[in-house]
Order: C-alpha cells, then sequence, then structure tokens
C-alpha cells in the first residue's frame, strides 16, 4: 500500500473520530451557524446588549441631564431646558420635552428593557421546569391538581391580569418583572410536562429506577437534560414577549415609572397627534429598536428550534 493511501485513510480516520465524539450541542451550534437570518439575529442582540451594558462609556450625556438651549447661554441661571430639539450636530436623536437627549435614554431604555425581559423569563423558566416536571413525573392527581391550575391561570386574559396586578401592587420595575414572570409560565410547564410523560417511559429510566435512584436525581439529572432543547427555544422566544409585554405596560403607565427610561415609556411621551406628526424622533426610535429586538429574538428562536430539532438533517 503507498504512502498516500495510508495518510489518506488515517486523515479519513482521523475524521470519523472527531465526528464520532461530537456533542448534540456542537452539532447543533454548527447547524445554527449556516443559518445567515439566526447568526444575524444573534449579531444584532449581541450589540444590543453590548450596548446596553457599555452605556456608561457611549454616550456623552448623563441619563436625565437637562441640555441648556444655547451654548452661549448655557451659563446663565434662568434659562430654560430646549423643548424637544429635533436632531442635529448635538444630538443625533434630538431631544424630548425636558431636553434630555434621546439616543442616551435610548441606550439605557436598553438595559431595562432587555434587563425585565431576562429576569421576566428566569422566572417563568425556574416556576414552568418546577411545575411540568413535577405533573410529569408523578402523574395521577399530583398531575391533575397542577394541570388544572395551569389550565386557570392560562384562561385568564394575560394583559388585563398583569395591568390589575400592577395597578394594585404600584408600577415599578420590580413589579412588572415580577408580574410577568409569575403570569407566563404556564406554556413552558405544558412543554416541560409532556416531554417527560414521554420520556419515563424510556429504558434509561428503567435502568434509573433499577439502581434505586432518588426521584429528585431522576427528574433534574436524567429528564431535565433531555427536555433543554425546548427550555432553551421557549426562553428565546419568551424574551420577545416579556419585552413586548413590558412595553405595552410601561406605554399605558403601568409599567417602569419615569424619569426611569424604557423603550415602553419613551413612546408614552407621543401619544399626542402633534407629537406623532410633528416629532418622530420621541417615538421612532424607540419603536424601532422594540421591533427589532423582537424580531431578532423570534428569529434567533427560530434557528434554535430548528438546530436543535435531531429530526433535521446534519
Amino acid at each position: 500500500m503507498s504512502e498516500s493511501v495510508k495518510k489518506k485513510q488515517e486523515a479519513n480516520a482521523k475524521l470519523d473520530a472527531k465526528q464520532k465524539i461530537e456533542s448534540p450541542w456542537t452539532i447543533a451550534f454548527r447547524r445554527l451557524k449556516k443559518n445567515k437570518l439566526a447568526m444575524m439575529s444573534l449579531a444584532i442582540l449581541g450589540v444590543l446588549v453590548l450596548s446596553a451594558i457599555l452605556a456608561d462609556f457611549i454616550t456623552p450625556y448623563d441619563r436625565d441631564q437637562i441640555n441648556l438651549a444655547d451654548k452661549e447661554v448655557r451659563g446663565k441661571i434662568m434659562e430654560l431646558p430646549v423643548k424637544k430639539e429635533a436632531p442635529n450636530s448635538n444630538f443625533i436623536l434630538g431631544t424630548d420635552e425636558l431636553g434630555r437627549d434621546i439616543f442616551t435614554r435610548l441606550v439605557y431604555g436598553g438595559r431595562i428593557s432587555l434587563t425585565v425581559g431576562l429576569v421576566a423569563v428566569f422566572l417563568q423558566v425556574i416556576i414552568g421546569i418546577i411545575v411540568g416536571s413535577v405533573a410529569g413525573f408523578y402523574g395521577g392527581i399530583v398531575d391533575a391538581i397542577l394541570m388544572r391550575i395551569t389550565d386557570i391561570i392560562m384562561c385568564f386574559p394575560f394583559l388585563l391580569i398583569a395591568i390589575t396586578v400592577v395597578a394594585i401592587l404600584g408600577p415599578s420595575i420590580f413589579n412588572v418583572m415580577l408580574v410577568i414572570g409569575l403570569l407566563g409560565w404556564t406554556g413552558i410547564a405544558r412543554i416541560v410536562r409532556g416531554q417527560i410523560l414521554s420520556l419515563r417511559e424510556q429504558e434509561f429510566m428503567e435502568a434509573a429506577e433499577a439502581l434505586g435512584i432518588r426521584d429528585s436525581r431522576k427528574i433534574f439529572k436524567h429528564l431535565l437534560p433531555n427536555v433543554m432543547a425546548s427550555i432553551i427555544v421557549f426562553a428565546t422566544m419568551g424574551m420577545a414577549s416579556a419585552i413586548l409585554t413590558e412595553s405595552a405596560l410601561s406605554y399605558l403607565g403601568m409599567g417602569v415609572t419615569p424619569p426611569t427610561p424604557t423603550w415602553g415609556n419613551m413612546m408614552q411621551s407621543a401619544r399626542s397627534i402633534y407629537s406623532l406628526q410633528h416629532h418622530w424622533w420621541l417615538w421612532i426610535p424607540p419603536g424601532f429598536l422594540t421591533f427589532i429586538t423582537v424580531m431578532s429574538f423570534n428569529i434567533l428562536g427560530d434557528g434554535l428550534r430548528d438546530a436543535l430539532d435531531p429530526k433535521m438533517k446534519r
């Protein structure tokens, strides 16, 4: 056998060995990289998150700084703040009714909106995993009780209940995150329950039962890792839903209260017809960022669903 043939066989053997030891997550990431829209969405979200983290270094003004009209009279005590200044060389996206820089408040608003979405989804996932895994694993009366509670919560109109609860507790960042998290876990609970009902009948669970492993270890060590793909997809899309809900509540005055900026309460200042027609810089930038963020999370969620689906071709 020639030397070149041996080298080719060795290279093929190494390639086969490398492919054999690839984990499911490595395979899923390779599939995701082939999805250009999903990777573009991931890049956009990365820029938004990085901007929110580095807001203190990106913007030339403080978050609530009131900027005076003219440089010549800026030192005068009686000078009044600018009233909704249009975009110019000093303020690339203009100012609001108090003379605050729109670009600065957009960056800081992204920090609050993304944080609210992240914390709310974290609460949803934790509650949904606990309820769904317990219901799916034990079944019977436990499953019936937990799922009926889930059905009752799903029957209520989400936004109406959220507005009512926030109105009672008072609008704040903490209350908004709490309400979205406590009312939005039903979907992931049903997903986790359905998959665990199927997984608990598999052979590896019979082996775990024969070994006498305690129930908590069966659930968190053997069952939940097999459900993580669905949980990740739900969390990604849940971020989009949570950001939209926060924006809606803030726009209605029931979310995060000024002067703390979010994309939702920034759009609230443009509720008048005059502002909609003549002060476009007040509502188009926060509306566009909300739209692009929600779309990016949804597209990334679709890409993750396809990448993590074992039935998809590699």
